[in-house]
């Protein structure tokens, strides 16, 4: 865990003095690399929850560039498609993502300098978005946690995906009426209506075609 350097201390911000501890240095770079990662991780299982392909997942994903939208958007697909269950598991993984993100924030989102009072560290300021001021060293062990816990949420995230497979979705008929539900009583008769209009009086469903099968998560 990085620790705060409490006192006065004398920092000059210059980006370039990290050449001269150029391997702490490049776990900033291994730590934004990661997360590009787990966003590739986030996109399969949109994949996998929608029931979609890679490009149309992307082109929905292009413009969203918040991470709870994202996570949001996942979770309505799964909530349509697949058991309460399901969806539990989500929403405790998706709290794991806000965390990990937040702490790959504070990395990336950061000033980085070296100070020789502390050779074996960084020194990471927030700068003026910090009302403390706050100082803290980072040494290569604080580093090394950080990539485990992305590894490990990188993992979660695809295993969570794959065993969406093993984990039956709702049949077509299930699917409509959970949607029915969702969408609210406001909506219900003019859901209803298209409904009636697409199937005819009787309501029966027309045979469609199967369904692609999905592209395995890398």
């Amino acid at each position: 865990m990085p620790q705060e350097i409490r006192g006065k201390v004398n920092v000059k911000i210059n980006p370039h003095a990290l050449r001269s501890r150029a391997k702490l240095a490049t776990h900033i770079g291994i730590i934004a690399s990661m997360w590009s990662e787990i966003e590739e991780e986030l996109v399969w299982l949109y994949v996998t929850a929608l029931r979609t392909t890679p490009a149309v997942a992307a082109a929905t994903l292009e413009k969203v560039f918040s991470l709870a939208i994202r996570l949001d958007m996942t979770r309505s697909a799964l909530q349509l498609r697949y058991t309460p269950e399901v969806l539990k598991r989500f929403n405790a993984l998706a709290e794991t993502v806000k965390t990990r993100s937040r702490e790959r924030n504070s990395i990336v989102h950061a000033m980085w300098t070296v100070h020789r009072n502390h050779p074996g560290a960084l020194i990471r300021l927030a700068g003026i978005t910090d009302p403390k001021l706050r100082i803290d060293k980072y040494a290569l062990r604080d580093f090394v946690e950080i990539e485990m816990r992305l590894l490990q949420l990188q993992i979660d995230l695809r295993l969570f995906a794959q065993s969406l497979g093993s984990s039956l979705p709702l049949s077509d008929e299930e699917e409509r009426e959970r949607f029915w539900r969702l969408t609210g009583p406001s909506q219900d008769r003019a859901a209803d209506q298209r409904r009636k209009r697409r199937t005819g009086s009787s309501g029966r469903v027309p045979s469609q075609r199967p369904r692609p099968k999905l592209q395995p998560v890398r």
